[in-house]
């Protein structure tokens, strides 16, 4: 990456410049061709600009920030067409004052003007300042308690009555959900007191998970069960899904199963798969990758034949195989700071036209998704 040096924007000082894009890789977009950033006296980015032109003159978006005595974030306002002005949108993030020994947040305000809540309801919580809720205008959207200091065991969404928990044993062993190295071992979604999803874990001795019981699937017939296989590099090596059996250590009736081998680097050589129940998915593949891990060829010797992808020269996939006829390429399209601000496929006059398409602000927020 190129150096970084302060510089001024538009005659104000303490501004930080990345490099501008004055030469872009073949097929790059070059909508944005330099980033600024303003920074306050503390050090902290107050202005982030994204500007059309090398020059810094034309401003494509913006966003200011507004921080507090702490140096804590109030104010961030985001102009998605040019400069901030007074009537671009903000959210405003709102803060203990500090006069009880206690900083956290208390709410923050979208640009809407909806308010969400931060509760530290209860003594322990409010002590500790961990969090006990979350209210949306004034009404209770969500709930939690905790194992510990910090570690939930039980969320509680109000409106939907819907919980998710922990918490599956009785007694001294309240929290089953939980191994004695704090791992999830089960995991309940409920409704109405009535179980939506009820998932069992295993894991093996270097905690890589090693099996998924659905005891809730198979209570209605359905065979959603996993096992996983890992190699002595802890890469996943096959996945079986079916019914469990043996102490979770097999599976009857396999469906979907999948296989994989690596290379020194851990690059697939190989991958396999098969579902009795659409055999057209079944495939054996082989690929060969270069020595900046690049895939530079794809063969088969089961299933349909894909594209090889290809890259440009920062390593960004530039054509990738289409969905679902993956003997040809999409192409996708990435800006001056490798962000993807397109994929694309071929129309019918032999252009490309946009399957999706994305913008940024300076910060690499994705501010607008077009389909």
């Amino acid at each position: 990456m190129a150096s970084t040096k302060q510089s001024k924007v538009h005659g104000r000082p303490n501004a930080l410049r990345i490099p501008p894009a004055t030469i872009l890789n073949e097929g790059a977009d070059g909508a944005v061709r330099r980033i600024g950033r303003i920074y306050e006296a503390r050090g902290m980015a107050e202005t982030v600009t994204s500007f059309s032109d090398a020059g810094g003159t034309t401003a494509v978006n913006e966003v200011k920030n507004s921080f507090n005595d702490f140096a804590q974030l109030v104010l961030q306002q985001q102009e998605h067409t040019g400069h901030v002005t007074s009537g671009t949108p903000a959210v405003v993030y709102a803060f203990a004052d500090g006069s009880t020994n206690s900083t956290r947040p208390t709410a923050m305000t979208y640009p809407n003007g909806r308010v969400l809540g931060v509760d530290y309801a209860g003594t322990s919580a409010d002590k500790l300042s961990r969090l006990d809720g979350l209210t949306l205008d004034g009404t209770a959207v969500a709930t939690f308690d905790f194992l510990g200091l910090g570690s939930f065991v039980r969320t509680t969404y109000p409106q939907p009555g819907t919980q998710n928990t922990l918490a599956t044993g009785t007694g001294a062993n309240r929290y089953a959900g939980l191994d004695r190295f704090g791992r999830v071992i089960e995991m309940l979604w409920e409704k109405d007191s009535a179980a939506l999803v009820q998932l069992q874990y295993g894991y093996d001795q270097s905690s890589n998970r090693t099996y998924r019981n659905d005891l809730v699937a198979r209570s209605v017939g359905q065979a959603r069960d996993e096992l996983y296989g890992y190699d002595g590099l802890n890469q996943l090596r096959k996945f079986h899904r079916g019914w469990l059996v043996d102490g979770n250590t097999a599976v009857e009736q396999p469906g979907l199963q999948q296989g994989w081998q690596f290379d020194a680097t851990g690059n697939w050589q190989e991958f396999t798969q098969f579902d009795p129940a659409n055999p057209a998915k079944m495939l054996d593949q082989q690929r060969i990758h270069n020595r900046v891990n690049e895939i530079t060829q794809i063969a088969r010797t089961v299933g349909a034949n894909w594209a090889t992808p290809t890259y440009d020269r920062n390593g960004n996939t530039t054509g990738l195989p289409q969905v679902p006829e993956l003997t040809s390429l999409d192409k996708a399209v990435w800006d001056a700071w490798n962000r993807l601000v397109a994929v694309q496929e071929p129309d019918s006059s032999g252009g490309w036209r946009n399957r999706v398409a994305y913008r940024y602000d300076g910060q690499t927020w994705r501010i607008a998704y077009e389909k």
